[in-house]
């Protein structure tokens, strides 16, 4: 599934050569044969993540009558959220170091820091290398925290979320226990609101 770097790059210009001024030589060039070349990871990292999805929530989204696209925005994003920033953390950072596949695309207005490497190295400018290695390095760490971290927040508010929506207040949890306790003389909703000494209300709920 991996395509090698420098054939892409050499297909890219064959292929789009035509097209100088509005598509080669242009920064979405670049963006487009860096998302072809790191094209297999986050396929199968998006794969696995669908395979680990409950297979029901079709079934159930048909019989609500909802929309695939609501289905999309509102369960499958947000149980693969975590996926979603893992495929773009790999693909920003292999597309900060990348060499090959767009050493044949650049221009002299686009040209990214990992060529600039190659370009101070054949003029011995080892103290340029070095700075431009380093300033990539803190870029992809300071992305990737960033990253953990919105990843982290997601999933906390999520099972936050989660846990409100189906726990119980001390209230309703001493009226399920009566409840639970005459099971075999069952109490009317009056003799239940006697023994907790809650409103109703609570009891309704």
């Amino acid at each position: 599934m991996a395509i090698p770097g420098l054939v892409l790059g050499l297909g890219f210009v064959i292929v789009f050569n035509f097209s100088n001024g509005w598509f080669y030589g242009t920064l979405a060039i670049l963006v487009v044969a860096n998302c072809v070349h790191f094209f297999s990871s986050p396929y199968l990292l998006a794969k696995n993540a669908l395979n680990k999805l409950d297979k029901d929530y079709e079934t159930i989204g048909q019989t609500l009558n909802a929309s695939k696209a609501k289905m999309l925005w509102e369960v499958i994003i947000p149980n693969s959220f975590s996926t979603i920033i893992e495929m773009f953390s790999y693909f920003f950072i292999n597309s900060m170091i990348t060499i090959s596949a767009i050493s044949f695309l650049v221009q002299y207005y686009n040209i990214p820091l990992a060529i600039d490497i190659v370009v101070f190295g054949t003029s011995d400018n080892y103290a340029m290398q070095s700075v431009i290695s380093i300033v990539i390095l803190v870029i992809n760490v300071i992305v990737k925290v960033c990253l953990e971290g919105l990843s982290k927040l997601v999933q906390k508010k999520t099972f936050r979320a989660e846990d409100s929506s189906i726990a119980l207040s001390h209230n309703e949890f001493r009226v399920l226990n009566q409840i639970k306790i005459n099971e075999e003389t069952p109490l009317t909703k009056k003799e239940i609101i006697k023994k907790v000494k809650q409103p109703a209300s609570v009891v309704n709920k």
